[in-house]
């Protein structure tokens, strides 16, 4: 059986909200690789070396700095080697600024 009007509305809807990035913790879904791929062409790479990042706490702290400039931001920390990298849509000062803020000196990267 076919759909019916209101559920196609509400599916034609649903296309037409805007995309979000995928948390670590979604589930797969289908078309995730697709999404993926329109999400990065939209929005920058950045990448960001911080020298006093050292543990969880400041990890979750360089975090909530840049969702603080860019709430759909795709975050990924690597404690390791003191780097950020960062898939939005903000500009790089802006997020520069976020992490000076929150106490954190930044140095930028090439993606």
């Amino acid at each position: 059986m076919g759909r019916s009007r209101q559920g196609q509305e509400k599916f034609c809807t649903f296309l037409s909200r805007p995309l979000t990035p995928l948390s670590p913790l979604d589930p797969p879904i289908v078309g995730t690789t697709t999404f993926r791929a329109l999400f990065y062409e939209e929005n920058g790479m950045l990448r960001f070396k911080i020298a006093k990042m050292t543990c969880g706490h400041c990890a979750a702290s360089v975090e909530r700095a840049v969702k603080s400039v860019d709430p759909r931001a795709a975050v990924s920390i690597d404690l390791v080697r003191q780097e950020v990298a960062i898939q939005t849509a903000a500009e790089e000062r802006l997020v520069a600024g976020a992490l000076r803020s929150a106490g954190y000196e930044s140095q930028a990267i090439a993606a």
